[in-house]
């Protein structure tokens, strides 16, 4: 026992050095295993700032830079030149930079970037102090870009978003631009791409633009004081302005004129001499002439510029806002669908006064100092493609800048082939020659104070029963009214949206009134007349379209309109219905009969439509290749001016014919039927076969029906009667009326419609021609072999 003790000591002491390596070893292994994890912290650290603040950097394109204050041209369809944007401003890009003069190239050295000519790109030591300065005031506050750094922001990112990202990514590109570029291009691009804010309402960019408007005279013309002013302005144009805030400029003017004595660019001579120069007296005080838009065709050119940064966008993959500014100063091509010589030829009879009544003046009930111009919106799009071919927007744009063929107002009858007569077709409830009644017809209305709607014709009478072609022809409103009603308003919303008439509105489609056009949501000329080119194109809706394609500076398209089209209607409701609206214009009694003995033997189709108090007249025509839509009214609605010279419903038709008239004369296009659309003669009392009782009544004319559709049976309705007049009044002659008082006449047999106190005034003119229900009071048996009790034949009706 003695012994064991020592023995365990000397173990211990012999296996004592092997665990102090032991826990050396632990504690290098900890320390290398938290060394390589801070490597890897750092590492990924690295590597995760690196790609959040490279991501989505937009590739250097030296073709961004070519030319900063290009101008984007508009095209028409035939290559021919039609404008520029105003919103571009007035840019009058250098061409070399000696044309800059060397007072102008010092003065925005000496205030933006001394070192320009010595640094790579980035300014290391700005940098520094401006990273200091953000991080004391936890965001980006003081600048350190270089010259090579503001015409890479103003390149790439026209948003001039402010992040310490964009900030990054703005020093990578700087250097990539340096290595391309040399420096003389880059301050070139640089002073042709800033922005001078407004003088005299006129944006400018680039310095040749600034100097011609403030001072007079070219850039490289300018005095040193003059220089100075000039590159006073771009830090911040708001706030350096001169109309505004003259002496924001002067302080800024004089100390860049002092780091300009500085920099050694002027002598203590030329330094005072520029400190003396009164340059608020030198400025240009006359405006210099700038037209809103640089075009024939303004309205044109406005279209495309909202249109225009939208496809830039999705082409780019950049905001909205960039894309308008890159539109600006690109040199995009835009190459739209517009027919340069109908262009000319619409806006020329817009501009006609002739074709409008005389403006509105005090006397005529306006609190308007001003005279008032009744506006104009009108349309021409080709219909199996959409594209829009002509727009006249309004009258003068340099008094109204309203483009009222995107401007939403209610369309009155013009909606009736869309929404009633066009679905009905579709569905089968009923073809041209089916009977409606035009009668006097109270429905439920719970918006009105009274909870009843009394609609009424724009005649204030009621005429009877008639084909559905006779009351698409002649407008009347009843038969539209009730037609929709048996089918539902829902559905002849859903074609109003089908057919790209998106101002309908839902609540719209809970309305009786959608049938003639009195809706809450409205509709603009555009959509209209695409519409109707619809039933031109066989009931396939092309979406109007103005922009064909696009192209960059270089070449490079960056977008082509692809046609969005999809089926309406078929092809032979769209064929019946043109029939339908070919009668509109044809037929003596149709609406638009101005059209057609101004344009004789003219295959025209078309709508006419006015609004409650004529607040607004519409007329939509097509031919096989052509839509027109044509809208007249004022800007704050209100009754047109009617009189024996200027009708108000006329004046759409009227301007139809001088914008089309010429070329569907050249053209003697026709419209063709489908193999399965045949004629028939009908009775227009029953829809039945017309017997020749039918037509020696002149109750028989030619309708179209789709094979299987047409009525087989002969009409009944039609009988000759012996008649006589007791007071007045028709009744049945019998067997004791005077044979000298007896007449022999073709009546019909009219179904039977209860007539209350309320709208028995408003007996349907068609009673006239009504076999009479009464017999002679003098007494006796009717003469007629039949007894009206005994006639049963009813017209066909749309069922629901």
């Amino acid at each position: 026992m003695a012994n064991k003790g020592p023995r365990s000591n000397s173990t211990l002491q012999r296996h004592h050095p092997d665990a102090r390596q032991k826990r050396a070893r632990k504690v290098l292994q900890i320390r290398l295993a938290i060394a390589l994890g801070g490597i890897a912290v750092i590492i990924g650290f690295t590597i995760g700032m690196s790609t959040y603040l490279l991501k989505d950097i937009p590739a250097l394109r030296l073709s961004d830079f070519v030319d900063l204050s290009a101008a984007s041209l508009v095209y028409a369809s035939d290559g021919s030149l039609l404008g520029r944007f105003a919103s571009e401003g007035d840019r009058r890009p250098l061409i070399a930079l000696k044309e800059a003069g060397n007072s102008l190239v010092q003065a925005f050295l000496s205030a933006e970037d001394k070192d320009f000519y010595h640094h790579f790109g980035i300014d290391p030591v700005a940098i520094l102090r401006s990273a200091w300065d953000d991080l004391n005031h936890r965001s980006i506050r003081s600048g350190a870009s270089t010259i090579t750094q503001q015409t890479v922001k103003l390149a790439m990112f026209p948003s001039q978003e402010r992040t310490f990202r964009r900030k990054v990514q703005e020093m990578i590109l700087s250097l990539e631009l340096e290595h391309r570029q040399s420096k003389q291009q880059i301050l070139l691009e640089y002073l042709n791409a800033l922005y001078f804010g407004r003088v005299h309402g006129v944006p400018l960019y680039g310095v040749e633009s600034a100097a011609i408007h403030i001072f007079g005279r070219h850039a490289k013309f300018l005095t040193p004081a003059q220089a100075a002013t000039i590159a006073s302005i771009p830090n911040n144009p708001s706030y350096f302005s001169l109309e505004k805030y003259p002496h924001h400029v002067l302080c800024r003017q004089r100390w860049i004129l002092s780091k300009m004595h500085e920099l050694g660019y002027l002598n203590d001579h030329a330094y005072q001499k520029a400190l003396a120069e009164p340059v608020l007296q030198e400025l240009r005080h006359d405006h210099i002439l700038y037209a809103p838009y640089e075009s024939n065709s303004p309205y044109v050119i406005a279209q495309v510029s909202h249109l225009a940064p939208r496809l830039i966008a999705q082409s780019e993959g950049i905001s909205l806002s960039e894309a308008q500014i890159m539109l600006e100063s690109r040199g995009y091509r835009i190459y739209t669908s517009i027919d340069a010589n109908l262009e000319r030829h619409i806006e020329q009879v817009a501009e006609n006064k002739k074709n409008f009544p005389p403006a509105l003046t005090r006397n005529q009930h306006i609190a308007d100092s001003l005279p008032i111009d009744e506006q104009v919106g009108m349309v021409i799009v080709e219909n199996h493609t959409g594209r829009i071919l002509a727009i006249a927007g309004g009258r003068n744009f340099a008094q109204s800048q309203v483009d009222h063929t995107l401007t939403r107002r209610q369309a009155g009858s013009a909606l009736k082939p869309l929404v009633v007569y066009g679905p009905a077709l579709e569905h089968g409830l009923i073809t041209p020659g089916s009977i409606l009644d035009d009668v006097a017809h109270e429905y439920a209305d719970a918006n009105s104070p009274t909870h009843t709607w009394f609609p009424m014709n724009w005649d204030r009478r009621f005429h009877g029963l008639m084909t559905a072609r006779d009351a698409l022809m002649r407008s009347y409103n009843l038969p539209a009214i009730e037609l929709l009603n048996q089918m539902g308003p829902q559905m002849g919303a859903h074609y109003a949206w089908e057919l790209g008439l998106t101002g309908i509105e839902r609540a719209d489609a809970n309305n009786l009134g959608l049938a003639i056009g009195g809706t809450q949501g409205g509709v603009n000329p555009e959509e209209l007349a695409a519409a109707y080119a619809a039933i031109a194109n066989g009931g396939i809706y092309a979406e109007p379209t103005l922009i064909d394609r696009m192209e960059d500076s270089l070449g490079k398209e960056i977008y082509r309109r692809e046609p969005r089209v999809h089926r309406v209607f078929r092809r032979e409701t769209a064929a019946l219905l043109t029939t339908m609206l070919k009668q509109v214009v044809q037929n003596p009694f149709g609406t638009a009969h101005l059209i057609a003995n101004t344009l004789h033997n003219a295959e025209v189709a078309g709508k006419t439509g006015t609004t409650d108090q004529n607040k607004d007249a519409w007329f939509v025509g097509y031919t096989p290749t052509y839509t027109m839509s044509a809208w007249v009214g004022y800007d704050l609605p209100r009754a047109l001016i009617n009189s024996r010279r200027y009708r108000e419903t006329l004046r759409p038709q009227k301007l139809f014919v001088e914008v089309l008239g010429p070329s569907i004369e050249q053209r003697k296009e026709h419209f063709t039927l489908p193999a399965n659309i045949h004629p028939y003669v009908i009775c227009t009392k029953s829809g039945l076969l017309a017997s020749p009782l039918c037509k020696a009544a002149h109750d028989a004319e030619v309708d179209y029906f789709i094979s299987g559709t047409e009525p087989t049976a002969i009409c009944h309705s039609h009988q000759l009667i012996f008649t006589t007049r007791v007071h007045g009044i028709r009744v049945l002659a019998t067997e004791f009326t005077p044979i000298t008082e007896i007449k022999t006449e073709i009546l019909f047999n009219r179904p039977h419609i209860p007539v209350d106190a309320k709208k028995g005034k408003y007996a349907p003119l068609d009673l006239e021609e009504a076999i009479p229900t009464e017999i002679d009071p003098r007494g006796g048996f009717p003469l007629s072999e039949l007894q009206p009790s005994s006639i049963t034949v009813t017209p066909p009706s749309p069922s629901p």
